[in-house]
């Protein structure tokens, strides 16, 4: 039976720390829409997780027919800055942790048709002590590996960590997947760091369970993990932010 939104999309990002076993994917795909996939990291700094490697396949699998229409894998790297290192030691761990990245794609079987573009996660867990200008060339340096070596743009995961150090430079990221844990989102929010309603592919509202949002759901079919609105040019309603995701995806000319 065809099924129709009625919410923005939602997809659930994790890592190895939450536990999620390979074969709840099914589980998720199967509850249907709003439900499109999920996001997996695929390494902290330069270590890559056995965890992720495992997982990558099977969440295609439980796609089954919905994989690259309206069901979606997602990578993203959590970047780690040494405030310690020299500009040129900083950039040069930076493109260390693209090649991880990448080497763990390619050992759990490379990108799909249905795979969104890559993400790099930037907070402040980790990280502390780092100055802007230290965030800023490490992230550009991670995301211009990957375009340059996969030909995906990736999109930056970054809210309150780039405001308090007064960043507002995208980084070589082509859009915003956003963490507001409230209510309410508004071009304020993510226009602090740079960002504008055309550009944020996602509005991270819920965080382990925590959410605000009225008539999202606020736990996943498998327990209280993340969970994310796509709402790329949701104005045109509900279905647009997934149609979007689904013809914007692919490699750049």
């Amino acid at each position: 039976m065809t099924q129709t939104l009625t919410i923005d999309p939602c997809i659930i990002d994790t890592y190895y720390g939450d536990g999620v076993k390979p074969s709840q994917w099914k589980i998720v795909a199967d509850a249907g829409l709003p439900w499109v996939g999920a996001i997996l990291q695929v390494c902290n700094g330069t270590d890559v997780a056995g965890w992720f490697i495992d997982s990558w396949e099977p969440l295609k699998e439980a796609g089954g027919a919905r994989y690259g229409i309206d069901w979606f894998r997602g990578s993203y790297g959590y970047m780690r800055i040494i405030p310690a290192q020299t500009p040129a030691q900083n950039i040069a761990y930076a493109l260390r942790q693209a090649d991880a990245f990448l080497s763990g794609i390619e050992a759990a079987g490379g990108f799909g048709i249905g795979d969104l573009w890559p993400a790099v996660d930037v907070e402040r867990a980790g990280n502390s002590g780092s100055i802007a200008s230290m965030v800023v060339d490490a992230t550009s340096t991670w995301s211009e590996t990957i375009l340059r070596r996969t030909g995906r743009r990736p999109i930056l995961y970054a809210g309150s960590y780039f405001k308090d150090l007064g960043i507002k430079d995208h980084c070589g990221c082509q859009m915003l997947w956003f963490p507001r844990w409230e209510a309410t989102l508004s071009e304020a929010d993510y226009g602090a760091i740079g960002w504008t309603r055309d550009r944020l592919w996602g509005w991270q509202y819920c965080g382990d369970g925590n959410a605000k949002l009225a008539n999202y759901p606020h736990t996943t079919p498998i327990g209280p993990l993340d969970i994310t609105a796509i709402v790329l040019g949701d104005a045109a309603g509900p279905q647009a932010p997934l149609n979007l995701t689904r013809t914007r995806r692919g490699v750049e000319p």
